[in-house]
């Protein structure tokens, strides 16, 4: 196409040079010609996704840059966790001296649950009051509920630690 314009114009010169004309030429050289558009618009991403995180906090490293394609269940983002593990640290602790608790009250528990049966026994034998059996009767059974208590305790403890897990997790 560009030798096809060079003849053309060459045709056109000579033809005005009679004219008496001034021509000028230049040499013609081949070279490969690049076609460019400028156009004026915006650019829509095919799909958009919105995302949003489980947890809030501050970030503190991001995974992958705008523009970048992601797959399902990639990491994108570190939330700062920092409060999250001494949550974690906390409600490990709570749960220990709950254990403890639980341990304590279990064996406060069997101590009266012996008195008693050894309170009964010498009820039986009229060597001890009504009343002294009464409340021995009311320590065990209030000892079965501090067991009780210190055990539901613990489970509740537990579920938060799992929730605090969790949540770790999320972090990420």
């Amino acid at each position: 196409s560009v030798l096809l314009i060079m003849s053309v114009a060459s045709l056109f010169f000579s033809y005005n040079a009679s004219a008496n004309q001034v021509v000028r030429f230049s040499s013609v050289a081949l070279q490969d010609l690049q076609s460019h558009k400028r156009v004026t618009g915006t650019l829509k991403a095919l799909t958009q996704t919105h995302i949003a995180s489980a947890e809030a906090g501050v970030v503190t490293k991001v995974f992958v840059n705008e523009g970048d394609s992601v797959e399902l269940g990639q990491v994108l983002l570190q939330i700062d966790n920092r409060k999250m593990l001494a949550e974690k640290s906390r409600l490990e602790a709570e749960l220990a001296l709950t254990q403890a608790k639980h341990a304590l009250a279990q064996a406060e528990f069997d101590l009266a649950e012996d008195d008693y049966i050894a309170y009964k026994h010498s009820a039986n034998k009229n060597a001890i009051s009504e009343q002294r059996l009464r409340q021995s009767k009311t320590a065990a059974l209030s000892g079965q509920a501090n067991v009780i208590a210190a055990h539901e305790a613990i489970k509740a403890l537990q579920a938060q630690l799992n929730i605090a897990e969790v949540r770790l997790d999320d972090m990420t």
